[in-house]
């Protein structure tokens, strides 16, 4: 897209009238209270009463008022007011009447009774590739299930890739066992399919829409460096490698194989330039790109986010060539409203979030930035262009990226910009190569081959931008970092409307109660100082994020720790050593989130793992091995199951790494090399030499760790039946400290906790999560048997000292417990 063609899609803002937020103020107010009815249940129909009387207060003092012969008093106040009781009141409704659908009789009763559920369903987008475990692949499926007459969103999981056949439009029968989703989640159950029958594929536009899918995907599979294209064209991301969808994650590119704004920009702006060169006046090309704008939604499908994208596309194509610029914020309210009262679970969607921020940024900011680049910079608008956007969307999205992922990933901004030109230029070859394979083959490969190119060029950014040094600053994930970070951008925004005299002499000196002097100077200095205190309390709580916090969080960590349970999220990650061998390291798991090991690694100074366990194979235990492999000398890894079989991908993984693993299971020793009397020692308990486990829980690699005389019992996700299994067979599971299994879930066997002596206990389990761990009943049966249990839930990383007879634990927050 060209800078010219860019820049059409900015609008000023500041230069609009008042009245343009007057929509906008009510859709965001809606937005949050959409949240809080989906998130506090009961609270719905407080919250429309309420608005109901309000809005009739409203009504009723705006008739009196307007009846009233020389009134003074504006309207424009409560007609806002009038206006924000209504969106509450349709989206309570709408969010009521959505929730009765979501609790479908049918499927409480039978998740209570634990039986299968037999319907028909309609898929509603195409099949997605999910990475919930490491050592298979399971796809959802995205469909409606009919259910009495109503239309129930669910999410169906396969194992293995589906058919071909199976895509938006396809009416499928399926039976399966229900489970409720997350409730933020846009689909109300997850259905663990047993059988799926396609009772009629899909016809028509979907059909031909799903042809030029899968005629793209199967394409570029043949072609080098094409694995982007389908993204860029159609959404598809099935081609990419973990390798570069990990670079592009890192450099804030990823956007770029979803379909977004961009993609939806870009046909706007081709649907235009079309029909100006066929002589079609401003207002007709607004139908024109309309409708290519449709068609390009038709042939990526349905899902939520090309449809959020378009439905932002479309106003904003409105609010552009309809000649009132000034109405941009206005077409953004309207979005958000539209967007809410089609799926009202949109509203505590992470992209949904970030598409509204994203898009009020630029609105708001990219003008301004462009010109500031311009003028101070020297930029050319070709280059200030791209980069205002990309600061922009970085400056709103930044806060709440906080959520997602810790650190500001300042590289991103540069990566933006130098894929800039090559992601339209990908996007249209590719969808041109989408539409011709069918019909002319060789010029659709030839097209593809071109799009490879810019696909290429968007690789090598994010591979380069992924090893900058420093292109990721330390900053606090979480509501505090947002809040932080939100507080230093609202000062530097401050800092630079005084700066740049954005703020007018007149308004700072009505502001600060001055006389006014006389002078011609555009920034007074009373605002110059003003302006020096905020750039200075910003900078100072970016250098203490930034610098100072992770040298501080250092302090205080024992440097006798022995053992450490890293808080990983709703995963296992668990570092052994002895204090008096410091320099040999046991890791047991990873967990998967990549960022929150590398903090604790980070915390705790270890630099190199001498032996990494990889208990099972489920991605909560293994996910982030990507971040240990380089500094691992050896690993040690569960025996097969029977449910995966011997195609593993764990052990894909390492090889690719090149970290050299071996299978063990009961009797084996290690341990490091010091000799008999000191270091660490360890001895595997299960699973039974021989046996083939009937899946990963059971493949569970159980030790007893001996560190100083201590005896630590590592229990990994085993379940009551492998407990059971180990006492029966008389394995010894004496220990002073045990590891609680499966993040302390109710399958459990109390009498193994009895029989080990054990009083004291640590669980990895993730704050809030959705499985009800740790088992509330388990936690009392453990401290009647003397437990004292730690938990990273409730203190984050837990490192235990063990000194003399007494073991003392240090959580993140710095307290000691005994």
């Amino acid at each position: 897209m060209s800078a010219r063609t860019r820049e059409s899609f900015i609008v000023d803002a500041s230069a609009g009238p008042p009245g343009a937020w007057r929509l906008l103020l009510p859709a965001l107010v809606g937005w949050a209270a959409c949240a809080l009815l989906i998130t506090v249940p009961g609270s719905n129909w407080w919250i429309t009463v309420a608005a109901g009387l309000a809005g009739s207060v409203c009504a009723v003092s705006n008739w009196t008022t307007s009846r009233k012969a020389g009134s003074r008093r504006p309207m424009g106040f409560r007609s806002a007011i009038l206006l924000l009781c209504g969106v509450l009141i349709v989206l309570g409704v709408r969010v009521e009447t959505a929730a009765s659908v979501r609790n479908h009789p049918a499927l409480v009763s039978a998740l209570e009774t634990g039986a299968t559920v037999e319907f028909d369903a309609d898929v509603v987008g195409f099949p997605k590739i999910s990475s919930s475990f490491i050592g298979g692949e399971s796809y959802g499926i995205a469909a409606a299930a009919h259910l009495d007459g109503a239309r129930v969103p669910v999410m169906l999981w396969i194992d293995g890739p589906p058919s071909q056949t199976i895509g938006p439009g396809t009416h499928l029968q399926v039976r399966g066992k229900p489970a409720p989703g997350k409730p933020s989640s846009s689909t109300a159950w997850s259905i663990s399919v047993r059988s799926l029958e396609v009772r009629s594929p899909a016809s028509g536009w979907n059909a031909a829409a799903s042809a030029l899918r899968a005629g793209i995907v199967a394409a570029a599979a043949s072609i080098p460096h094409a694995a982007l294209v389908p993204g860029f064209a159609v959404g598809d991301t099935s081609l990419v490698s973990e390798e570069l969808s990990a670079d592009m994650l890192e450099t804030g590119l990823t956007h770029l194989t979803a379909v977004s704004g961009a993609n939806c920009a870009l046909v706007v702006s081709a649907g235009i330039w079309f029909a100006s060169h066929l002589g079609f006046g401003r207002r007709a090309r607004i139908p024109i790109a309309g409708l290519m704008l449709l068609g390009f939604v038709g042939i990526v499908g349905p899902d939520s986010s090309v449809q959020r994208a378009a439905v932002m596309a479309a106003v904003v194509l409105i609010s552009q060539f309809s000649g009132k610029r000034s109405q941009a914020l206005s077409a953004l309210g309207i979005a958000v409203l539209v967007l809410l009262i089609r799926d009202p679970w949109e509203a505590v969607q992470a992209g949904f979030a970030l598409s509204v921020t994203a898009t009020l940024g630029i609105l708001l900011f990219s003008a301004p930035i462009t010109r500031a680049l311009r003028r101070t910079c020297r930029m050319p608008g070709w280059l200030a262009t791209p980069f205002a956007l990309s600061i922009a969307a970085q400056l709103t999205c930044g806060p709440l990226l906080l959520l997602l992922q810790s650190g500001l990933p300042v590289v991103s901004v540069f990566a933006n910009v130098l894929a800039a030109p090559a992601a339209p230029a990908g996007t249209a070859f590719g969808l041109a190569a989408t539409i011709m394979l069918p019909v002319i083959a060789w010029l659709g490969e030839w097209l593809l081959i071109l799009a490879s190119l810019s696909a290429r060029w968007i690789e090598l950014v994010a591979a380069l931008g992924a090893e900058v040094p420093f292109g990721r600053w330390n900053w606090n994930g979480g509501w505090f970092g947002v809040g932080t970070l939100a507080l230093v951008e609202l000062l530097m925004v401050a800092l630079f409307a005084l700066r740049s005299g954005a703020i007018s002499r007149s308004s700072w000196e009505k502001f600060s109660r001055r006389t006014p002097r006389r002078g011609r100077a555009d920034v007074p200095r009373s605002a110059k100082r003003a302006a020096g205190w905020l750039g200075a309390v910003g900078g100072g709580i970016a250098i203490t994020m930034t610098l100072v916090a992770p040298v501080a969080s250092r302090f205080g960590v024992p440097n006798n720790w022995s053992i450490v349970s890293c808080d990983v999220g709703q995963g296992d990650a668990t570092l052994l050593r002895d204090p008096t061998d410091p320099e040999f390291v046991m890791l047991i798991d990873t967990g998967d989130d990549e960022d929150l090991l590398r903090t604790c690694l980070d915390r705790f100074g270890v630099r190199e793992i001498d032996q990494l366990v990889l208990t099972h194979d489920d991605r909560d235990h293994v996910g982030a091995l990507d971040t240990v492999a380089p500094i691992t000398q050896t690993a040690i890894i569960a025996p097969a199951n029977a449910k995966d079989g011997t195609d593993r991908k764990l052990v894909r993984s390492l090889n690719e790494s090149g970290v050299p693993f071996v299978e063990l299971s009961e009797g084996a020793t290690g341990g490091a090399a010091t000799g008999d009397q000191g270091g660490l020692k360890w001895r595997v308990l299960a699973p039974a030499r021989g046996t083939v486990p009937k899946d990963t829980n059971a493949a569970s690699i159980v030790m007893s760790v001996q560190i100083q005389g201590w005896r630590i019992l590592m229990l990994a996700d085993t379940g009551k039946d492998e407990q059971k299994s180990m006492l029966a067979a008389g394995i010894d599971v004496t220990s002073d400290i045990v590891k609680i299994a499966h993040h302390g879930s109710k399958d459990q066997h109390l009498p193994l906790y009895e029989q080990s002596g054990a009083k004291a206990a640590f669980v990895s389990v993730g704050e809030k999560n959705s499985y009800g761990h740790p088992n509330a009943d388990l936690l009392a049966s453990l401290g009647e048997l003397g437990m004292n249990a730690w938990r990273t839930d409730e203190m984050g990383t837990v490192a235990l000292v063990l000194i003399g007879n007494e073991v003392r634990g240090f959580q993140a927050r710095g307290v000691y417990a005994k």
